[in-house]
């Protein structure tokens, strides 16, 4: 990118000279560096979806390298690339990492009233509460991220998916305010529909793409839990298995782990992924 706007501020200098032998020179180096630029931004966006891929392997590393990332963006890509290093950072349950990076999330949509940036935002601020047990608060963040979705300004063209995440995000929460028992009686709908939420969350997801590990797992966690929640051991086998031999170190491979060890379901409940 550099290199390329070097080339360029030169044909811009060889232009003003007005000196008609450089005419071939300037239109080559003009073309030359809006070739430059174009390679730069595939490559960047390339090199991007690299980095993001080694999440499941070295947290430490992967958060150095968005850190940086996030430094060197500027616009939409600077939100994008803040968002998925919160993402990143809940997946580990690093809470410290994320509160600093939600705040300064919020300081963004604070300035910029743009309806995709909030409600990504306060999906980020229901997963925090989420990770530290605590739903006192869960209902106002699901209410700002209906009124995001439906607001005439979200882009018509991410409707119909972000939709499905919100209705996963509601039938989540339901889930986990409910006692197994509850959820085996009286409430064994929400037990169905988040299971119901979550393969089609799943189905969604471009599993060629590399940023799609963790969310798959994620998913995939929720459909296992309520399987076993609904005694179908056969789902709950082939859906937490598929987590357990997953082979990274999130805590929720952890936890599936101990559950499978210990067959103790309220492992699977005691934090949400």
């Amino acid at each position: 990118m550099l290199s390329s706007l070097v080339l360029f501020g030169i044909s811009v200098f060889l232009f003003i000279l007005r000196d008609r032998s450089y005419a071939d020179i300037v239109i080559f180096l003009s073309l030359i560096s809006a070739g430059g630029v174009m390679l730069a931004v595939l490559g960047s966006h390339k090199l991007y979806l690299q980095s993001m891929a080694t999440l499941g392997d070295d947290f430490a590393k992967w958060y150095k390298r968005q850190k940086k990332t996030i430094k060197l963006s500027i616009g939409a890509k600077k939100v994008l690339a803040l968002s998925n290093t919160i993402y990143g950072c809940l997946a580990y349950e690093k809470m410290d990492e994320a509160r600093i990076l939600i705040d300064r999330f919020k300081r963004i949509i604070a300035k910029k009233n743009v309806p995709m940036y909030r409600y990504l935002c306060f999906s980020h601020m229901l997963s925090f509460d989420e990770k530290n047990c605590d739903l006192s608060n869960a209902g106002n963040y699901l209410s700002e991220m209906y009124g995001c979705i439906t607001s005439n300004r979200f882009p018509a063209s991410h409707k119909t998916d972000f939709m499905n995440l919100f209705e996963y995000s509601k039938s989540e929460v339901e889930f986990y305010t409910r006692t197994p028992e509850q959820l085996r009686t009286v409430d064994k709908r929400i037990a169905e529909q988040l299971n119901i939420s979550s393969k089609l969350c799943a189905s969604d997801l471009d599993t060629t793409a590399v940023q799609t590990g963790y969310p798959l797992l994620m998913y995939y966690y929720n459909t296992g839990l309520s399987y076993a929640i609904l005694g179908e051991t056969q789902g709950a086998a082939q859906y937490l298995g598929y987590i357990a031999s997953d082979g990274t170190d999130y805590p929720i491979v952890r936890r599936v782990n101990e559950y499978i060890s210990s067959g103790n379901i309220n492992i699977l409940l005691s934090k949400m992924p």
